[in-house]
């Protein structure tokens, strides 16, 4: 099992394929995800709510309704996820 999380990335080729491996790196990667996202909610995002409410409002003003929804429903959203997928990409890249 131990090294079922020091080998990420390598899941076999074809039908041969370690499923169990691969389900275990997804579960403790979510997880982590998880504890991340409530670390936050918890640490930053609830104390600084007024703050965090103004600076988001400063922001995103010079833009009409209709583009503000856009920015703040689409393009900051696919944004950050990107640069999420691209980090944990560049961890779990075998090399």
């Amino acid at each position: 099992m131990k090294d079922s999380l020091r080998e990420t990335g390598r899941y076999g080729l074809g039908k041969r394929k370690n499923m169990p491996r691969y389900w275990l790196q997804l579960f403790v990667w979510l997880w982590i995800i998880t504890v991340v996202k409530v670390v936050l909610l918890f640490a930053v995002i609830t104390p600084l709510n007024g703050r965090l409410y103004k600076l988001g409002a400063l922001l995103v003003s010079p833009f009409g309704p209709r583009m503000e929804l856009c920015v703040v429903m689409v393009f900051i959203p696919v944004t950050c996820n990107a640069c999420v997928f691209w980090l944990t990409d560049s961890f779990l890249q075998k090399k």
